[in-house]
Formats: structure tokens, sequence, C-alpha cells
């Protein structure tokens, strides 16, 4: 099930960690062991920040049976970032089924004190 609209904000150049709770129709949630996770912010059409599950300081899986990952945005992620992005997260199991998991819009506002 797709978590819809889950806006946010976060100052460019700072750590922010976007925690997403995978879960079904019934609202239970959904085992993520093994899964491949992405996760990516975009603006018309041109994408500019991209996490994955398979990389260093990216999409870490918390609780697999809980179905909850956590996504590490970094630093340099938004240093050079201003205004509003799409978001969305896309999941593909351990049985090769896609779930887009998460949508929403991130605004980037511009950090002051550098």
């Amino acid at each position: 099930m797709v978590a819809k609209a889950q806006d946010f904000e976060i100052h460019s150049g700072d750590h922010g960690d976007l925690v997403i709770t995978v879960t079904d129709n019934a609202g239970a949630a959904v085992d993520i062991t093994a899964a491949v996770i992405t996760w990516e912010a975009s603006r018309d059409g041109v994408v500019v920040v991209t996490k994955l599950t398979d990389s260093a300081e990216g999409v870490e899986i918390t609780d697999a049976s809980g179905g909850i990952c956590k996504v590490h945005l970094l630093p340099a992620d938004t240093a050079t970032l201003s205004g509003v992005y799409d978001h969305e997260a896309q999941l593909i199991s351990a049985v090769s089924k896609t779930l887009t998991i998460t949508d929403g819009k991130m605004n980037v506002l511009v950090d002051r004190i550098t």
C-alpha cells in the first residue's frame, strides 16, 4: 500500500532520516527481508537525489519483519538544493514483486548559516 502525500521539510545541508513503514491494504506490516528499496527526489523529471539499500548511507532496513526502513539523507544530498521536490520510494521484494511504498513532496529550506 502506498503511503501517499508523505511531505516533509529539511534545511539544505542538514542530516535527515525518513522512516518508512511498509504495510499491506489491511494496515499490517509487510516483511521486507531481502527487499531492494530505491528512494529518489526529483523536480521536473530530473532526479537530484537517489538512495539505495545496497549503498553505504542509503536506505537501511531497520526492522525487516516489521516493514520498517530508514532513508538517510546526508548534508551533501541537499547542500545545493532549495525549493520543493517530488519524492518516491519503490520496493522490489524477495519474490520480485514491485511496490511503490511512499511518495510526497520534499521542501528544502535554504540554510542561512554556512
